[in-house]
């Protein structure tokens, strides 16, 4: 179960924050929230969050100043259903309920956000020779060092630009492509109007010291599995990450209920027990167009956390 959070009236109508399975968004004026919506001055700076489970999505009042109101009626914590609209502030949301496919927020998504699959702890990491789980396909199942690379379009990298322009956490980018626009803490998106909102997104984590990069992102994978309707899931070509020791890459085809194609490239990276993901996602009839950004953004990507222990 999903949710997502459509601005209907205020300062950001149209944007939109998705909240997939085993996510909490949460949304406020500063950017103690992972939707922020600043000129909403009657809003407090953590108003609310809204947590997807197993049960439904639950909306809980962050101890506002001016309430969290459901449907007019104000509320600490309720189960929201599709069509409820939530007001905070002077923003009011409109609710979306959708089944398990990832949808693009429009505005600065929570942390995890595209790369929609939350880390597995390192304890849970399986090893790549982990049996399948009953019923699981075995094509679908292979550990990723067994899977060749998909064959690929040669990288049309720009020309190496020295300092970084931004740097989110132990992330730093030295390339920003045309019509994109950085989100905060989250990476990249493209803005363009009318189009899908294609982004990049980076996250990062520690694991521990029995865990290997391969372990890792088999654990990884077998969630998406799990989570995507029947994924196709390639090896891919790893990137040469600035810092890093060393990179895994894969490339994630899936179609939604309505067939629209959907295309995920994710590129694992290590420094020490720190790893880094970067996630690009778009849809698989765009694929052509953004992938010059893809490769843009990547060729001046760097991976060096503070901590590399």
């Amino acid at each position: 179960m999903a949710v997502i959070l459509e601005v209907k009236a205020g300062p950001f109508v149209g944007k939109r924050a998705a909240v997939m399975g085993g996510q909490t968004v949460t949304v406020g004026r500063t950017n103690r929230a992972n939707f922020a919506v600043p000129h909403d001055t009657v809003m407090s700076g953590l108003h609310f969050s809204v947590e997807c489970g197993a049960r439904g999505c639950v909306l809980t009042d962050q101890k506002s100043s001016n309430g969290t109101f459901v449907n007019q009626t104000r509320v600490n914590q309720v189960l929201v259903k599709n069509g409820d609209e939530i007001r905070s502030g002077q923003t009011v949301f409109v609710v979306r309920m959708v089944d398990e496919e990832p949808v693009l927020p429009s505005a600065r998504p929570a942390a995890p956000a595209v790369s929609s699959i939350p880390p597995l702890a390192p304890s849970q990491a399986k090893p790549p020779n982990q049996p399948m789980s009953p019923g699981q396909p075995q094509s679908k199942a292979q550990p990723l060092s067994s899977v060749p690379p998909r064959s690929q379009p040669p990288l049309t990298a720009p020309k190496p630009i020295g300092k970084p322009i931004f740097t989110i956490g132990g992330w730093t980018f030295a390339a920003m492509p045309e019509k994109w626009i950085a989100q905060g803490d989250f990476g990249f998106q493209r803005d363009v109007p009318d189009s899908f909102p294609s982004s990049v997104a980076v996250t990062e984590e520690k694991i521990g010291d029995s865990v290997t990069l391969h372990q890792y992102v088999e654990a990884q994978l077998a969630m998406l599995r799990q989570y995507l309707r029947e994924p196709q899931i390639d090896a891919a070509i790893p990137p040469k990450i600035a810092g890093a020791d060393e990179s895994v890459a894969v490339e994630v085809r899936y179609k939604t209920r309505d067939g629209q194609g959907v295309f995920y490239r994710r590129s694992y990276s290590r420094l020490g027990r720190n790893v880094g993901v970067l996630t690009f996602t778009t849809l698989e009839n765009e694929l052509a167009q953004v992938r010059p950004a893809l490769d843009a953004i990547i060729s001046g990507a760097g991976f060096r956390p503070a901590a590399t222990n």
